[in-house]
Order: structure tokens, then C-alpha cells, then sequence
């Protein structure tokens, strides 16, 4: 049975949204109305590549999205989704500040500092 997952990551930073759905090759469908299987939400459409239906940050920076049990996107894709943003979320203030900060390819991580 289908179901409409909501997870409350709020990812209210749309810029750093954009890289990581960007990192992951997924295709921006833009803010709007967009449908899952059975339920619609207004956001930022994501559409992650073998995903069904597409995933919607909402304005208050939740995630709604529908696989089904795996079965319609792999839900390993939302770790790495809430991953990148944060990523690029740090990324971002760290060149705000003037910080020097690296990925670390590996271990997914950033050097921090002044």
C-alpha cells in the first residue's frame, strides 16, 4: 500500500536545496504544485533520477515524497539528499565568513577554519 512519507529535515535554504539535488543529478521541476501518488504539495519539485514521483521541499522546509517501499525511488537517495544540503549549507557559510573549508570525497566531510 502507498503511502505519502513527510519528513521534517527543513531544508528552508532553496540555494543549497538546488546543489544538492544538482550533486545528485536530479532534475529542478521548480516551485509549483506538484503530484504525488496520491496527495499534492506545493514547493520546490524535485525529480531524482528512478524516483516515480517527484520529492517537494515545502516552504516550511519539509520533505514529501512517495516510494512506495523502495519501490517507486530508493530511499537511501533522502539520506544523501539531507547529506549534500547540509554539506552545502556549511559550504555556504563558510564562504560567507571567508573560511577555507575542503571536501573530503570520501568521508563526506569539510574542514573548517579561519
Amino acid at each position: 500500500m502507498s503511502h505519502t512519507v513527510s519528513i521534517e529535515v527543513k531544508m528552508k535554504n532553496l540555494e543549497a536545496v538546488t546543489k544538492a539535488a544538482e550533486a545528485m543529478n536530479a532534475k529542478l521541476l521548480g516551485q509549483g504544485s506538484h503530484h504525488l501518488y496520491s496527495s499534492n504539495h506545493t514547493g520546490l519539485g524535485i525529480h531524482l533520477p528512478g524516483w516515480q514521483y517527484p520529492i517537494v521541499v515545502t516552504e516550511d522546509g519539509t520533505l514529501h515524497y512517495d516510494d512506495f517501499n523502495g519501490r517507486w525511488g530508493n530511499p537511501n537517495d533522502i539520506s544523501r539528499l539531507t547529506d549534500d544540503y547540509a554539506q552545502a549549507v556549511v559550504e555556504m557559510e563558510c564562504d560567507y565568513l571567508g573560511w577555507y573549508h575542503e571536501k573530503r570525497d570520501d568521508k563526506r566531510q569539510v574542514g573548517l577554519g579561519p
